[in-house]
């Protein structure tokens, strides 16, 4: 249960141990599941068809895809409220508190992205994957910091929240442009019309859970028709809820308290255990070496790091910036490597770019595992280092 009081920054840091556990945890029972006799039944029974009907309209997705499309929309619409929060009256609302966090996340996603291209750039399904090393997992690493950073200062835990807050934004992003196969335009602009009218309740400050709900759902089916992937209706939904409502009432805040145990101890853990699962009997140092796992696991541990703490160390040392009180440099890097850890949003990036090609996909998540295992080792010392040095 979350206690009362906590505030907005705190409900986020709140269980952050707990949250990075239960994904390890969930992870490590893939890997055993996926690596034993019940291999086969793990992955019948998440290919397992579902259909639902209504009127004359029908739609069958495997349980894997109904846990990515509609279980992850959910995820993404916490995402979208939170975004919203930070922008408007949390830790990115005034333009300095936006600097550092913003040119880091930047320079965090751009640079791992340089990095796969350099190992991939001559092969052109490795390619799909570009996008795979450039996102950061905020549970693991607000778990890490949680855990190994305890005596840090509190603008530290800030910026990492800010900055994962705005790596958010960019994944998002970079799903609805890039990982958009075709699309439908018929349904785009009943697309539209719900965002129109999500728009006018939100600008008149309307909170009706009911008819949001309903409007969201509506706007979900559209999305997957249309060909963009569903979670977007999500990220939609989150940023028209207002922040207050015209009876008084605090909508984002309110929903962000209730979605919160659903998010953190079941769908987050859930998508890990459907989409981690990979079998290690035939690993070799081969595949360690593959252009793909050495693009994604070099990217996440080496150019998390270049990118945010270059770009952090540029800002400082050209005065354009300065760092917030009370920290330093050192603390600095400790953080840029635990955001190496990529893991939910780079599986969830696997998904979008190689889910009709198993054999990369499996291949893909030894990247991921190899980076963010790295990532949580190295940062989880570092910041051992620094807090004793501090």
């Amino acid at each position: 249960m979350i206690p009362k009081g906590l505030t907005n920054f705190a409900l986020l840091i709140h269980n952050a141990v707990e949250k990075g556990l239960l994904l390890f945890i969930a992870t490590f029972l893939t890997l055993i599941v996926s690596n034993s006799s019940c291999a086969s039944c793990y992955e019948a029974f998440f290919q397992t068809k579902i259909s639902l009907a209504f009127a004359h309209h029908s739609l069958g997705l495997s349980i894997r895809e109904w846990i990515n499309d509609l279980l992850m929309a959910v995820f993404f619409f916490s995402v979208g409220m939170e975004i919203k929060r930070e922008l408007v009256v949390g830790h990115l609302s005034k333009g300095e508190q936006r600097v550092l966090p913003l040119v880091g996340a930047v320079g965090g996603v751009v640079f791992p992205i340089i990095i796969f291209i350099l190992f991939n750039k001559n092969y052109e399904l490795n390619m799909k994957g570009w996008a795979i090393p450039a996102a950061t997992d905020i549970a693991f690493a607000l778990g890490v910091l949680a855990l190994c950073g305890k005596g840090l200062p509190i603008s530290l835990r800030v910026f990492l929240t800010a900055l994962a807050i705005i790596d958010d934004l960019i994944a998002v992003l970079i799903i609805a442009f890039f990982y958009t196969d075709s699309l439908q335009l018929q349904y785009l602009w009943y697309v539209g019309l719900c965002v129109i009218f999500l728009s006018i309740l939100c600008s008149k400050k309307i909170f009706s859970g009911p008819i949001y709900l309903v409007t969201g759902m509506i706007m979900w089916s559209l999305i997957l028709a249309s060909g963009i992937h569903a979670t977007i209706a999500g990220v939609i939904m989150g940023l028209f809820i207002p922040i207050t409502a015209t009876d008084g009432s605090k909508p984002i805040e309110n929903i962000e308290k209730s979605l919160y145990p659903l998010v953190a101890y079941i769908i987050i853990p859930v998508f890990a255990f459907a989409n981690s699962g990979v079998n290690l009997s035939n690993l070799s140092w081969e595949v360690f070496c593959s252009p793909i796992v050495l693009g994604i696991t070099l990217g996440l541990f080496v150019g998390k790091q270049l990118g945010i703490f270059g770009t952090v160390y540029l800002l400082v040392k050209t005065k354009i910036t300065s760092l917030p009180e009370n920290t330093d440099l050192k603390q600095f890097y400790s953080i840029a490597i635990i955001c190496g850890i990529g893991f939910t949003m780079s599986l969830f990036m696997n998904v979008l770019a190689f889910d009709e090609v198993e054999e990369y996909t499996s291949i893909v998540k030894i990247g991921v595992l190899s980076g963010s295992l790295l990532s949580f080792i190295f940062g989880a010392l570092v910041l051992k280092i620094t807090q004793k040095t501090n």
